[in-house]
């Protein structure tokens, strides 16, 4: 083997930091969940503390509120139909599924 390494000009990057490159700042100083909205310029601002909220942002919010609300939604209606089946059982004579008087 031949010790004389010869070096072919390949720069490496160096590592990256351990510093966060982005990182979200999230403002917490209105939680009034009040708009008001400007049609003509199209601006939104709290109704409370007066705000202003770019439009992108509260349709997010709004569309992150519907979708939690839509969840919660249907985990009612399973467990309303879990109850109501509950609600029935077989009757030993006839055999047939009939509701249980409450």
């Amino acid at each position: 083997m031949d010790d004389n390494i010869t070096p072919i000009g390949i720069k490496f990057k160096n590592p990256p930091s351990e510093d966060r490159m982005l990182e979200i700042v999230r403002n917490r100083g209105c939680l009034n969940h009040i708009y008001l909205i400007d049609d003509k310029t199209h601006k939104i601002e709290c109704a409370k503390c007066k705000l202003f909220f770019e439009p992108m942002a509260v349709l997010l919010e709004l569309a992150k509120a519907e979708s939690r609300w839509r969840h919660s939604y249907d985990r009612m209606e399973e467990a309303s139909a879990k109850l109501d089946n509950k609600k029935r059982c077989k009757c030993e004579h006839c055999h047939k599924i009939t509701r249980i008087k409450s």
